[in-house]
């Protein structure tokens, strides 16, 4: 049983034009038929091999194993190095590229920031958040002492970042925010323009006039209930304290939990994912929708942040 819930999560983490069995006997270095006979139940899988196919798709055999609901097991990767950031960054696109046409996949996330999905369509301020986060949060050495440039970030990094943006589009999801949620963006231009860590005014301009257009995007896509699937926007008073995200598809279900400010932990564990999806289905009944129908109590709330960004568009102006 433990080893057929084993290799059924596998098999999610696999894009479906890929055959699970090939797959399954190129990571093991076995023949097809022995791949069909682990499938089955008829040989049990070695330790090696279960270590091996826990390492190649980054999980954790506690998650299946429920010897003890009180310990949850979380994957972590460090985010110290330029490369990290970018394999982070593939991660949440093979994520997605998984979720593609799966029968029921949504993502529900309750954000205590904008979800970063949002901020990839646009180059510039796509380059200004990778800069922020690497040189800000991240404090990584090679980012220090240099002003924002868009010609700083790799085009590799931001065509990676765009996919994410078109394939996110096409996941159904469930947005949680709070009036604090697009503060974080706010602060983050607000700092960088006081503390003169643009290179020119006229990037800066740009990156305002983008995010304005992010949320112009977010707030029509929240209108019609759809960007290029069903999206569903709720306002919340309650301060989510902390981006959570639930992604499922399939049988599969994972947990992604932000750690200091910008890493995530991430976690398959049954338990844990069925309380994750109970506290985020409270949370929008506790919540109003402002997506469909309820247009006054929208715009309000995007009028809000427009209002914030024409403010600082003028400052730059002078």
């Amino acid at each position: 049983m433990i080893q057929q819930e084993f290799l059924s999560a596998i098999k999610n983490l696999i894009p479906t034009s890929i055959s699970f069995t090939e797959a399954l006997s190129e990571i093991l270095e076995i023949s097809q038929d022995s791949a069909y006979r682990r499938i089955r139940g008829e040989k049990a899988l070695t330790i090696d091999e279960i270590a091996r196919l826990c390492s190649h798709f980054h999980i954790s055999f506690d998650n299946f194993l429920q010897v003890n609901k009180n310990i949850v097991t979380f994957n972590y990767a460090s985010l110290n190095t330029q490369q990290n950031f970018k394999d982070y960054l593939n991660r949440i696109l093979e994520m997605l590229q998984k979720m593609q046409g799966v029968p029921n996949a949504q993502i529900i996330y309750g954000a205590d920031d904008i979800p970063i999905f949002h901020h990839f369509n646009h180059r510039e301020h796509t380059a200004f958040k990778i800069f922020y986060w690497q040189q800000s949060v991240l404090n990584l050495p090679e980012w220090q002492d240099k002003k924002f440039a868009v010609e700083e970030i790799e085009d590799e990094t931001i065509q990676i970042c765009k996919q994410i943006y078109d394939l996110y589009q096409k996941v159904s999801s469930i947005e949680i925010w709070t009036d604090e949620s697009a503060n974080s963006t706010f602060r983050q231009i607000i700092y960088y323009w006081e503390a003169d860590l643009f290179k020119n005014r006229e990037e800066m301009r740009i990156v305002c006039e983008q995010f304005l257009e992010i949320l112009q995007n977010i707030e029509k896509s929240a209108a019609s209930s759809f960007k290029k699937t069903n999206f569903q926007l709720y306002q919340s008073e309650i301060q989510v304290g902390n981006n959570c995200v639930l992604a499922s598809f399939g049988n599969f279900q994972m947990v992604y939990l932000r750690h200091q400010t910008f890493n995530v932990m991430t976690t398959m564990n049954l338990d844990f994912c069925n309380e994750t999806a109970t506290f985020l289905k409270n949370l929008t009944k506790k919540s109003l929708l402002i997506s469909g129908s309820s247009e006054k109590q929208r715009r309000k709330f995007f009028q809000a942040m427009y209002q914030r960004i024409e403010k600082i568009l003028k400052e730059i102006a002078e």
